[in-house]
């Protein structure tokens, strides 16, 4: 990858740090917690530590590294929107636009209430459909992320 496009997906993995953090945060109601070994990490700050590691590699370049940090925070949190959105970020950086697509589709699927992340998606979904030559796709995607 060159320098322009790691230029480029700079503000996209800063963007995305700070929306995975914001997923992360402690939920104000109250559950029971459960009996956890002393030396074993809570699932989410494996996730998000994994999600850390991906925008790492991905800063360099390792879209590899990236997508199999990705790939395992899902195992933990398979529910997360924000994990998919930046598996799909780091595919389309791989030059992988059908998966990216996809991957951004099951963000969305999941992402409920957030318009900014389901505005990132159709915005990654209508460069995904770009680079496959799907002109009208990417336009039609494009107008999805303006609403």
């Amino acid at each position: 990858m060159d320098e322009k496009n790691l230029r480029a997906l700079s503000p996209l993995v800063l963007a995305l740090a700070l929306l995975l953090g914001a997923c992360a945060a402690p939920s104000s109601r109250p559950t029971a917690a459960a009996p956890t070994a002393p030396t074993a990490a809570p699932p989410v700050a494996a996730a998000t530590a994994l999600a850390a590691s991906a925008s790492t590699s991905l800063s360099v370049g390792d879209t590899e590294a990236a997508a199999a940090a990705l790939e395992r925070a899902l195992r933990i949190e398979p529910e997360n929107p924000a994990l998919w959105h930046q598996l799909a970020q780091v595919r389309l950086a791989a030059g992988e636009p059908g998966r990216a697509e996809r991957l951004a589709i099951r963000s969305n699927q999941l992402a409920g209430e957030q318009p900014r992340l389901v505005r990132a998606n159709w915005q990654l979904i209508a460069e995904a459909r770009r680079l496959r030559g799907d002109q009208a796709g990417a336009a039609a995607a494009r107008d999805r992320a303006r609403r």
